[in-house]
């Protein structure tokens, strides 16, 4: 028994010893705060965890009374926020106590939540169990699982139980601008990882698309780099200019927006290369570079700046910024990167650090640091895997999905064949804390732990200069008969007699190897003693590296061309209307709306709430006859598809629309249960080029007025729109 564990055992007991005079509820209520805690009845105590409501792995402090969690505040060591946390982790809390989180395992009628059957946790690994070792042997290539939690020993146990069954190895689930994001790093600078990006030590930051102070990388750790940048004099002061189409939040933040046409980000980026080399700033070998990625000519400075619609005028100040800058930074990615060209928009756009020499150095583009934990990982397909082996199987039903913390329903287009896969397999097994889109799917359906209910790792998806991992503790009671993700792998491998490959009794023991290592690695020598380590990262969750560092980065030597689009007849024929699809705080891809603080957070803009929205320019709002707050009917493609209300922006573009991913989930719980719009459920089939995943857009829209609506706006009444009442 541990020291902390036999002290609060301890403790319990002698407090039931003194009152036991007392009256019996009252006995009941002191016994189970003091055994939940060492300390005194409602005293505070903070304690080290890591956040997973996102990838970023932000570092967090937690505070308990009487054994409940009251409060979430990010680390101030912590290297990824420092100290900061969004609004998302700040309800984490929330999610923590939700009322509709899952307590209990359920069988579920694909797609019919009134015929769902509670189960034993016994039944249901037994029907799990039973269902894979039928598929492993029939058919094992008809068995697909996919992971989209962030935790690394569910990723680890999952991959290791799938490799024992002799399955095909479990394609981890992430959206589609991270797929594209990393293969444009992996062909321009050989990476298997995302590059760092050093923006706190450069003198001129050019975004193209990346809405890094909003839901990309880590929104906390690059906002604070930012504002790092400005804590300069004035005269030394980092400046910051933002390229997107529309004026999002990480635009209206920077120093200079650069708005340009939708589709127009990689050809901005093209006519920036092209003022560079005309201006010698690039070497050679980084010129001799450029133009293996891009082998074709180069088109027209006029036809250049027609396709991104910014003046040629412009482009040539931009380069020369760029050029006369000391410590120049260009990075890349968000929405723009699952449109059908986003591979060359990003590759466009990141190739400008190989002509600006920035690679390696401060204020450049860094190669990641890690602790390595992937290294004890079996490899993970891609999601692009994902897609080819769902289409190969079309016409035949997969034997089983089992899907682990993820929603791919929600989070990918049609085309990605997920949805049909789902309906047409013979049994799927979804394990999450929320009834989501994926989950109505299935025929079993698990429910998870809480982050804070359980062992975990986090290794940060975004890449950082410092070697950092998140490691959190149980802090807090399960609500209800929940599981680990990875717990379940592990069970499942001692009742399909796969054990000695997953030999840990639980993950609170695999948790403890991987630090055993992690403390051999760090300590000088490997001494010291463990337990003493092992105390200190659970306290102070997480374990990283005190000094940044600077890794070096060169360019590859490129292996095949980036693919550019090809040249369109009507390229500068402007659209009547163009849907585009953007990331908002808020909103992101849905995670966080089941959850009434982020449904009421007002976006930092439009500041609509509780739904989806379409923003337009005010002169297409008067001709199609609407105002903000009215509802109208849009057709995608030809075909009516949805309907949402407007918000009249000044700073949108004629004939551009903008709306937010994320809404319209079919259930996730009373606060998100139909609640605004997914667009992606209205995509065509489309593909990012040279990437092989469904595209996001854009797409030409149709728009017509629906009558008048009621959108909660702040200001206008902090609560739902009367026709969508908080609660059901």
């Amino acid at each position: 028994m541990r020291r902390r564990r036999f002290l609060q055992n301890s403790a319990a007991a002698a407090a039931a010893a003194m009152l036991h005079a007392c009256a019996r509820d009252e006995v009941a209520f002191i016994e189970q705060a003091v055994a939940r805690s060492p300390h005194g009845p409602g005293e505070s105590v903070w304690r080290g965890s890591v956040c997973q409501q996102c990838p970023a792995g932000c570092g967090v402090r937690v505070r308990l009374v009487d054994g409940d969690a009251k409060k979430l505040e990010g680390h101030p060591a912590h290297p990824v926020n420092r100290g900061g946390l969004c609004a998302l982790g700040q309800a984490a809390v929330q999610e923590l106590y939700h009322p509709d989180r899952l307590r209990g395992p359920w069988r579920l009628s694909r797609g019919q939540p009134s015929g769902a059957e509670p189960l034993d946790w016994e039944v249901a690994l037994e029907e799990l169990a039973q269902r894979l070792a039928r598929a492993a042997r029939s058919s094992p290539q008809g068995v697909w699982i996919g992971c989209g939690s962030v935790s690394w020993p569910a990723q680890y146990l999952w991959r290791r139980l799938a490799a024992a069954l002799g399955l095909p190895p479990p394609v981890r689930l992430r959206s589609v601008e991270w797929e594209v994001e990393r293969e444009a790093a992996r062909r321009l600078f050989g990476l298997e990882d995302w590059p760092y990006f050093d923006l706190e030590r450069a003198d001129l930051v050019l975004s193209f698309g990346a809405p890094y102070l909003e839901r990309w990388r880590s929104p906390v750790h690059y906002a604070r780099a930012l504002a790092e940048q400005r804590q300069e004099p004035r005269s030394r002061r980092g400046r910051s200019i933002h390229v997107e189409a529309r004026l999002s939040a990480t635009a209206a933040a920077v120093d200079r927006w650069i708005p340009v046409r939708p589709g127009g980000e990689g050809w901005l980026a093209r006519a920036i290369a092209r003022e560079l080399l005309a201006l010698g700033r690039a070497s050679e070998r980084a010129a001799a570079h450029y133009r293996r990625w891009f082998p074709g000519p180069d088109p027209p400075p006029e036809s250049l700046a027609t396709r991104c619609g910014v003046p040629q005028e412009a482009i040539a100040e931009l380069a020369r910024e760029l050029a006369e800058s000391e410590r120049p930074l260009v990075l890349a990615g968000g929405p723009m990167a699952a449109q059908r060209h986003g591979l060359f928009h990003v590759a466009a756009a990141l190739a400008l650090n190989v002509l600006l020499g920035n690679l390696g150095r401060e204020g450049g583009v860094l190669r990641p640091r890690r602790f390595d934990l992937e290294r004890n990982l079996p490899p993970a397909p891609p999601l692009a895997t994902l897609a080819a082996g769902l289409q190969r199987l079309r016409g035949q039903a997969p034997q089983a999905i089992v899907i682990c913390d993820a929603d791919p329903v929600h989070m990918l287009p049609p085309a990605s064949g997920v949805e049909q896969a789902l309906h047409g397999a013979s049994f799927v097994a979804v394990m999450a804390q929320f009834l989501d889109d994926t989950a109505l799917l299935a025929d079993l359906c698990l429910p998870l732990h809480a982050p804070l209910e359980r062992f975990d790792i986090v290794e940060p998806e975004a890449a950082l200069h410092t070697a950092a991992i998140g490691v959190g503790a149980p802090l807090v009671e399960p609500l209800g008969a929940t599981r680990h993700p990875g717990d379940i792998a592990l069970a499942l491998a001692r009742a399909l007699e796969v054990g000695e490959a997953l030999a840990w009794p639980s993950v609170g023991a695999l948790v403890e190897q991987v630090l055993q290592d992690l403390h051999r690695r760090t300590a000088p020598g490997g001494t010291g003693d463990f337990w003493s380590f092992y105390e200190d990262v659970l306290d102070r969750g997480g374990l990283w590296e005190e000094r940044p560092a600077l890794d070096g980065l060169e360019a590859a030597a490129p292996r095949e061309p980036i693919p550019e689009p090809k040249l369109d007849r009507d390229a500068s024929r402007e659209p009547s209307l163009l849907l585009a699809f953007e990331t908002h705080v808020r909103t992101a891809e849905g995670r966080g709306l089941h959850l009434p603080w982020i449904q009421q957070l007002p976006d930092l803009l439009s500041t609509v709430m509780w739904d989806s929205w379409i923003e337009m320019a005010r002169a297409d709002a008067r001709r199609i006859g609407v105002r903000t707050g009215d509802r109208v009917r849009v057709s995608v493609e030809g075909q009516a598809a949805f309907e949402a209300f407007v918000v009249e922006s000044p700073a949108a573009a004629p004939g551009v629309l903008a709306l937010p991913l994320g809404g319209g989930q079919r259930d996730y719980g009373r606060w998100a249960r139909e609640r605004g719009v997914n667009p992606l459920r209205w995509l065509g089939a489309g593909e990012v080029e040279g990437v092989g995943l469904p595209a996001w857009g854009p797409v030409r829209a149709r728009v017509e007025a629906a009558g008048p609506g009621r959108a909660a706006l702040f200001g206008r009444g902090l609560r739902a729109p009367e026709d969508r009442p908080l609660r059901r």
